[in-house]
């Protein structure tokens, strides 16, 4: 089911650490927009998000009329394997906004 919302994406975004399951489409916009720079509105991205405990996800996409949530509730024993939010996820966002950046401006110099 989960591949639906998955399938045609060009980026997969996972929020490193855990979410606030309180939270829902406003309060998601908000963390993608603000937390990590991105821009929430870009169909062909998808973000995942991850409660405390491990055991529910939550996949938000932009659809071309609204955004769509959908939530996955394992069973009692079960957890997903999610990377907490370290020195290595930061690492990895400082380097996908200088690639960003750069290709930013060689688009401006070859007027693309």
């Amino acid at each position: 089911m989960m591949r639906r919302f998955t399938e045609d994406a060009s980026r997969i975004f996972l929020a490193c650490g855990s979410t606030d399951f309180r939270k829902q489409i406003p309060g998601l916009i908000a963390t993608v927009t603000l937390q990590f720079n991105l821009d929430p509105y870009n169909g062909s991205c998808v973000f995942i998000f991850c409660n405390k405990k491990r055991d529910s996800i939550k996949v938000l996409r932009y659809d071309e009329n609204g955004f769509v949530l959908a939530t996955k509730k394992l069973l009692d024993h079960m957890k997903f394997q999610w990377p907490h939010w370290n020195i290595w996820c930061q690492i990895l966002l400082n380097f996908y906004k200088q690639i960003n950046s750069h290709l930013q401006i060689i688009c401006k110099v070859i007027n693309l």
